[in-house]
């Protein structure tokens, strides 16, 4: 095993460290899983990705449950840290120091610490793979740049930026990022020092105006910027054209008031030939020598003129589209003009250019109440109609520029290819649904949000909004929310028929119903339906389909779940229904593919005709109804704690089934469903999981096979106090699986199942000498918290574990 691959099996990620992170009220954000690699076709060789963000838009989307970032770093993956305007994370990293200093780099962190009024011992520190982070908050509303002048080795990461968190394994050695004890929570991270802020601050020219506008110093924030540069291609200003690229630079430096350095060098990567750490760092170097006084006329409007010549004018700050026009001055306007012009292109400049034809389309067809009703995500257009986002398909769009194209220009495929260019940027949606468009200052969370037929249902305060089209759903419950509706009789009999003898179940299932609502994977659970013919199985899939609505869910088979595009029909739903699911022969891609829809992560998505797969966050909740007990044949032990088993045990006589019981359900008591399944929502988020009864956990444990931990209740010893050497309780499995019959686990599959099952068990390698200073021969790395059943139990020596002063030097 390489060394790499041993310093990441030694790794346990904490959960403690997420909790902290949260706690500070820092953003989580997922990324590749440490080791991951992709091919560079300019350099012809694997490039190490383990610290890029797994989603593209990963500055706008929704931060990560704590328990799917646990998740995440127990399967390999590794988290980022999205820093706020009020946050900014000192970066120290030893291999930048000049050469005299990387001799010694405890005294340069010393050094540069007295220079700044730096106590590092009340900041958060994570010691990272050569060096630390060291968290600061700062005024939210101070500009500052991202690299410390005249101290090399020394960067600060800042809004727009994130840095990779605590748990997570560095790419290059597989060493874990750790915070240190013995310094405060992230909660506790008080403000960094006047004279460093001082130092960072980014000062406006002489003569700026306190106010930015438009083309003005600080006119716009990063998030802007990163849009409009989003228009350039970045492999155009390579080579021969570096003049050009500095004088992008220059001009976004200024517009942003020197705020978008993480956008511009995140522009610069997308250029394969400049994807790298050196070249980010010369491109930062470079970016935090600029002067806001040195900036010329020519430079400050460098990034509008280099859009307009790139075709890109409706990324240049455009007028706001209003519906409110008086549409006869419009087109007696445009009469006009058409009559004073000579070509199309007349036509085209007098009127403003082709950002305000497209602007006069979406006035006249796409615009309610001041908001645009059409939506670009992922790709696809959606055109907001009776509540909620629908598709709405290009052929559509084509039509409406046609009927709506200003009579002054006539139609062509020139023009339709124009504008629709143009129109596709303007409807961006920056965040997947549910979100808000234009989002205002009072605007409730979006997951707070149940839309109905009626309005938007805010399940805090049981307040119903009216539908807006700046609420981005694609999905709505199809019945009304009525606060009074009766409760559904007809569907608790049949739930007290099957069910009666165990209330947790019911409880249980309320919950399940009341889950389905969330727009999000906050608990890795899904559910399984199990019974015999008659017993009401499957009337329950079926309530539950009218429950969320037939377009909101998917119903694919055990095979189709299985295959390649299996997920394809899930995406935007709100429910996953496996009717009649045959789950006596399971294909071995099945387990797998349920963890990962109950998991709760970015997932690469296999799309038919799409060349690439598209990481995608699911949130539609998993239900398979089936007749059969089936066996998942996974070690992790995962699907066993995530599965909620319901047994319909009793089977109704075919004489005595009531045929028109599903009608009345469905016909008359999913308003009072609602209500029931909102209480268990509410029940749900206050206890924080789900909590099955004995009898459903008895009825999961039939479901899994997991020999690793049938290994560990029958040969081992749970015991935090004693410890094991690694190879010994591997060897031990090994002889387990040969007597029982079942697969062996290489060495590291085997420490990472261990950890996913119990948490608690850590990795680690004695240090060299003992608490006496004697030093240690053989040093094995062993398993803490853990002993074979036949050992004896041997107290672990606190020398065992590693001397955080000693990390703390730098050495």
């Amino acid at each position: 095993m390489s060394k790499i691959l041993e310093n990441a099996a030694a790794c346990n990620p904490s959960p403690a460290w997420v909790g902290q992170y949260i706690a500070a009220g820092l953003d989580l954000i997922p990324l590749r899983n440490w080791n991951a690699v992709r091919y560079d076709a300019e350099r012809k060789a694997d490039v190490k990705v383990g610290k890029v963000p797994l989603l593209k838009d990963w500055g706008g989307v929704v931060s990560m449950a704590p328990e799917n970032a646990e998740h995440h770093l127990r399967n390999g993956g590794n988290i980022g840290v999205r820093l706020g305007h009020d946050w900014i994370v000192l970066d120290f990293d030893k291999r930048n120091l000049s050469e005299a200093d990387r001799a010694n780099p405890g005294a340069a962190l010393k050094r540069f610490a007295d220079a700044f009024g730096i106590d590092l011992k009340r900041y958060p520190l994570v010691r990272t793979g050569n060096g630390y982070h060291i968290y600061m908050r700062k005024p939210a509303d101070l500009t500052v740049a991202g690299v410390v002048r005249d101290w090399p080795g020394f960067d600060v990461k800042k809004h727009g930026g994130y840095v990779v968190g605590a748990g997570s394994l560095h790419p290059d050695t597989g060493a874990m990022y750790v915070h240190e004890e013995r310094t405060p929570t992230f909660a506790d991270a008080p403000e960094a020092p006047p004279r460093f802020l001082d130092h960072l601050k980014v000062k406006p020219p002489s003569g700026a105006s306190g106010e930015p506008g438009e083309g003005q110093f600080g006119a716009h924030d990063a998030e802007r910027i990163a849009a409009m540069l989003a228009g350039l291609d970045p492999v155009q200003f390579g080579r021969g054209r570096h003049g050009d690229w500095f004088g992008v630079m220059c001009s976004t430096h200024f517009l942003s008031g020197g705020a978008a350095e993480d956008a511009f060098v995140a522009w610069c990567r997308r250029d394969p030939a400049y994807d790298s750490d050196d070249h980010e760092s010369s491109v930062r170097a470079r970016w935090n020598s600029l002067h806001t006084e040195g900036a010329s006329a020519t430079n400050r409007f460098g990034l509008y003129r280099e859009l307009r010549q790139a075709g890109r004018d409706d990324l240049v700050p455009a007028p706001v589209v209003s519906d409110e026009t008086d549409a006869e001055a419009d087109a007696a306007a445009l009469a006009q003009t058409a009559a004073k012009a000579k070509s199309t292109a007349d036509i085209v400049k007098a009127l403003g250019g082709w950002s305000a034809v497209a602007d006069t389309i979406l006035r006249r067809r796409f615009t309610r109440g001041g908001v645009v009703t059409l939506v670009l995500r992922d790709g696809k257009f959606f055109e907001w109609r009776d509540g909620r986002y629908e598709p709405f398909a290009d052929e559509e769009l084509d039509r409406a520029i046609d009927d709506h194209l200003p009579k002054a220009i006539p139609v062509s495929k020139t023009a339709a290819a124009e504008l629709r260019r143009i129109i596709r940027s303007r409807c961006f949606a920056k965040r997947p649904a549910p979100s808000w468009i234009n989002p205002q200052t009072g605007d409730p969370d979006p997951a707070d949000i149940v839309p109905v037929r009626n309005g938007l249902l805010h399940v805090p305060t049981a307040r119903l909004l009216s539908h807006t089209p700046r609420f981005f759903s694609l999905n709505v419950l199809p019945f009304d929310y009525a606060p009074d509706a009766p409760k559904p009789r007809e569907f608790l009999k049949v739930l007290d028929r099957q069910l009666g003898d165990d209330p947790g179940a019911i409880d249980a299932l309320q919950e399940w119903f009341g889950y389905n609502l969330v727009p999000a994977y906050p608990f890795h659970t899904f559910a399984v339906i199990q019974g015999a013919t008659g017993s009401g199985k499957s009337l329950v899939g079926k309530v539950l389909t009218a429950f969320v609505g037939a377009a909101n869910v998917s119903a694919p088979t055990v095979r189709t779940l299985s295959g390649e595009f299996g997920l394809q029909s899930s995406r935007a739903k709100m429910a996953i229904i496996m009717p009649d699911a045959d789950l006596r022969r399971t294909p071995p891609s099945l387990a797998e593919t349920i963890k990962i829809v109950s998991g709760g992560d970015a997932q690469d998505i296999n799309l038919k005709g799409v060349a690439h797969a598209a990481a995608e966050l699911l949130t539609a909740k998993l239900t398979i109804v089936t007749n059969y007990i089936p066996t998942f044949n996974e070690y992790s032990g995962a699907l066993l704690r995530r599965m909620l088993v319901f047994s319909f045990a009793h089977s109704v006589p075919e004489d005595q089934r009531d045929p028109d019981l599903e009608a009345r359900i469905i016909g008359a008591e999913l308003p009072g469903l609602l209500n029931w399944a909102l209480e268990g929502r509410r029940r749900l988020f206050e206890r924080g999981r789900f909590a099955p009864s004995a009898n459903m956990r008895a009825e999961a444990s039939e479901f899994t096979s997991t020999a690793l931990s049938e290994f560990i209740a029958e040969e081992c010893v749970l015991d935090r106090g004693s410890s094991v050497e690694t190879k010994a309780l591997s060897a031990a499995f090994d002889i387990y699986c040969e007597e029982h019959g079942h697969e062996k686990l290489s060495p590291v599959e085997f420490g990472r199942l261990l950890r996913a099952l119990h948490p608690e068990v850590r990795k680690d390698k004695p240090p060299s000498r003992t608490s006496t200073g004697r030093r240690r021969e053989n040093r094995p790395y062993k398993y803490f918290g853990i002993r074979l059943a036949g050992a004896p139990h041997v107290v672990a020596s606190s020398s065992d574990n590693f001397d955080i002063e000693e990390e703390l030097r730098l050495k």
